[in-house]
């Protein structure tokens, strides 16, 4: 019965520990990759999450496709690992403005998937300077 006990709370133990390095995030400063986000975009959707990258306003990226119109206007996102359109607040950014093309911003938002269409939704943004 002690046994049975101790195995019980060792497995309980080694459950929790698995389920906070699923949670954690993925960078040391606590953000998550644009590309992780690509990668398993189903671990994170609708889920707050960090971003860090650069802001690129309505420039398009080659190595993903533009996103629906239906979506409304999404400015591109880029990290070091990938590109992402993104919705929402700028963080006070003008997209028409050169100046502020790749400006580097970190985002707190929600990833979103559309008709297979991955994009993250801003929740608050700040420029990084």
């Amino acid at each position: 019965m002690f046994y049975l006990k101790r195995i019980t709370l060792f497995l309980l133990i080694l459950t929790l520990l698995a389920g906070l390095n699923a949670c954690r995030s993925e960078n040391q400063d606590g953000s998550v990759s644009i590309s992780s986000i690509l990668k398993n975009p189903q671990k994170y959707e609708n889920q707050r999450i960090v971003v860090i990258g650069e802001f690129w306003g309505f420039q398009k990226d080659e190595r993903i496709k533009e996103p629906p119109s239906k979506l409304g206007e999404l400015w591109l996102l880029k990290d070091k690992t990938g590109a992402i359109y993104v919705g929402g607040y700028t963080g006070g950014l003008n997209p028409f403005n050169e100046a502020d093309l790749g400006v580097p911003v970190r985002l707190e938002v929600f990833v979103k998937i559309s008709d297979s269409y991955v994009f993250l939704e801003v929740q608050d943004a700040g420029v990084l300077k």
